[in-house]
């Protein structure tokens, strides 16, 4: 969250560009309108996801990776280059134990997340929705 959350790249491209940005669009505007230092940033930006993807990989082994929020909007910009990063060499895993995609939700799919849990325990449901 401190490193790889949508605040964290805003507030950190700001300080280190010198540019303010305080929405995802403004950003991506700039990454798709060629600006260098958004592109170099978002890039640095997808190393540090990329490793935090890979420790979540290596200490849980889930079976799927769903990025949410409202970065999933963009993914047609990142989704490869994210996976070309977590899927490098190693022992540990390869592109087929593991699936990461993107929520069809897009920012909504924390808020709709979590109206489940309640849902499920108001109706006593054993099977994990989650």
């Amino acid at each position: 969250e401190m490193y790889a959350s949508q605040k964290a790249l805003l507030e950190d491209f700001s300080i280190l560009s010198g540019k303010t940005v305080t929405n995802l669009s403004d950003f991506f505007k700039l990454i798709y309108s060629g600006d260098k230092s958004a592109i170099d940033y978002f890039e640095k930006y997808l190393n540090v996801l990329a490793v935090g993807i890979q420790n979540i990989v290596i200490t849980l082994d889930p079976h799927y990776i769903v990025i949410g929020g409202e970065i999933s909007e963009f993914a047609d910009y990142y989704l490869e280059k994210l996976k070309e990063k977590v899927f490098v060499e190693n022992s540990f895993y390869d592109r087929s134990d593991l699936k990461i995609m993107v929520s069809k939700l897009h920012d909504k799919s924390s808020i709709l997340g979590a109206s489940l849990l309640p849902i499920q325990k108001m109706f006593s449901i054993e099977e994990k929705i989650i």
